[in-house]
């Protein structure tokens, strides 16, 4: 009897009821398998950080436009010689910061001195407008040589009425 109980245990593991062999995946295809998972999951965490980049990339110019519309308003509102050569700070929002923990971004602005100016084929005479030069610089917290920046150039209106000191 204990023979057959074991020819009968062989059976039970070799076939299924209807005679046909039981099939199982084989080491090599299982291999296979975690091969082409691992190559998949690779490939999407050594993108993530590109995604966090972009991510980052994308906040600092959304920031940096808030700060260029808040200096534009800024120069709308005062004469040249009350920002010239001035810093502004900012935080990592883009909004004027109050407190010096907050700073994030610096901005130096600076009137750049032409006789006349033409852009997009426009020409503006010094009466009439400004070119400010902005420098926008960031993190605040780091050695100012190691910071990035960014320099970009205005054209702001003058107040007709503003008393300019030149």
């Amino acid at each position: 009897m204990y023979p057959s109980m074991t020819m009968r245990v062989m059976q039970l593991c070799r076939f299924d009821g209807s005679g046909h062999r039981r099939r199982a995946f084989s080491l090599v295809e299982v291999t296979l398998a975690l091969g082409i998972a691992t190559f998949a999951l690779l490939t999407i965490v050594s993108i993530l950080p590109l995604g966090l980049r972009m991510v980052r990339d994308s906040a600092i110019d959304q920031a940096t436009a808030n700060i260029t519309s808040q200096i534009r308003g800024e120069l709308q509102q005062l004469s040249a010689a009350s920002f010239s050569g001035t810093s502004y700070f900012y935080t990592n929002d883009g909004l004027a910061a109050e407190d010096a923990a907050d700073y994030y971004f610096e901005a130096q602005l600076e009137e750049v001195s032409a006789t006349d100016m033409e852009f997009a084929g426009a020409d503006f005479s010094q009466r009439s407008a400004r070119l400010i030069r902005v420098e926008l610089s960031y993190p605040y917290a780091a050695p100012r040589a190691a910071r990035k920046s960014a320099v970009f150039s205005l054209l702001a209106a003058r107040q007709t009425g503003v008393e300019d000191s030149r």
